[in-house]
């Protein structure tokens, strides 16, 4: 990195990290699966007391709201492809998709007794946890790939520019030492050496999301200790050191995180291509059996 901080200057104000929504949705998306697991738990370990029929009663509409809500799920793609045909904007049938592809199978879940009595009965119940198996696996990879408030998908020359942006800034806070350059340098070479094929492209991406994971404390201690050594040396006050290190500390996580986001999104969006190939069918399956279910659980 170029060009020391200047001594005497006044400290600059930290510039404002962009906004992560991809890290804000995937913390909630962590807390909604832990919510839905622990409910999954307390159904399946009090399912012998519940004592809930599928046949009749609470059982039965139970079964019935889950199906609805899976049918209402269409509502998304039919909305996303034909345009204003259907009321509302994409993202809140959006919105709608993922909570009911969450409540429906949990309702189904109960009204089943997390057991089945028969083949079409567990055909069907496997369908749907493929489907939401699917439909959590594509949740992931969504907000890595779009903004999360429009919806907008995010660009390539976008993520870069970014990428840049946190370059020129770190770069005004002068060396950051030999060892911290060096492993800069080697993330650098994984996200802007091109890969072909998916399983190489993917292997790129999950050894730069470790080692940057794991590395990523240690490097900004030893930069910050680096430059605030430094401006020691130079005769800079304690105070106006410290705050130099700050500075470093959040310029170096911010260039991280472009790092991870530039390195790791041909990733992300050659695998949501291929989960685009493959959610559609499994949905279409999990339709065929339930349709089956119930019609054998009404007339035979």
């Amino acid at each position: 990195m170029d060009g020391w901080v200047q001594l005497g200057s006044r400290p600059r104000e930290a510039s404002k990290r962009r906004s992560r929504p991809a890290r804000r949705a995937a913390s909630q998306s962590y807390f909604l699966a832990s919510l839905v697991i622990a409910i999954i738990a307390a159904g399946w370990l009090t399912r012998g007391r519940i004592g809930i029929n599928p046949a009749e009663g609470v059982g039965y509409w139970l079964g019935i709201i889950g199906a609805s809500m899976m049918v209402v799920l269409l509502g998304y793609p039919l909305r996303k492809r034909g345009g204003a045909i259907i009321p509302g904007s994409v993202g809140t049938w959006f919105r709608i998709h993922m909570s009911l592809g969450i409540l429906g199978p949990l309702l189904i879940l109960f009204h089943a007794g997390f057991s089945w009595r028969a083949l079409n009965s567990g055909v069907a119940l496997w369908a749907m946890i493929l489907v939401v198996l699917s439909g959590l696996i594509g949740r992931y990879l969504h907000v890595h790939l779009y903004s999360r408030n429009s919806l907008r998908h995010r660009e390539a020359e976008e993520i870069f520019a970014e990428l840049k942006k946190q370059q020129d800034r770190l770069d005004k806070d002068g060396e950051l030492g030999q060892a911290v350059e060096q492993k800069l340098a080697g993330f650098q070479q994984i996200v802007t050496h091109p890969r072909k094929r998916l399983t190489r492209t993917v292997a790129s991406a999950l050894k730069l999301g470790i080692a940057i994971k794991l590395q990523r404390h240690s490097l900004m201690n030893a930069a910050a200790d680096e430059v605030m050594s430094h401006m020691m040396f130079l005769g800079a006050g304690e105070a106006e050191a410290k705050q130099a290190a700050v500075e470093v500390r959040k310029h170096l996580r911010a260039y991280l995180d472009a790092l991870l986001d530039a390195g790791t999104f041909g990733a992300f969006e050659r695998l949501f291509a291929l989960w685009h190939v493959a959610h559609i069918p499994l949905y279409l399956f999990l339709a065929v059996t339930a349709i089956i279910h119930i019609l054998a659980a009404h007339y035979f």
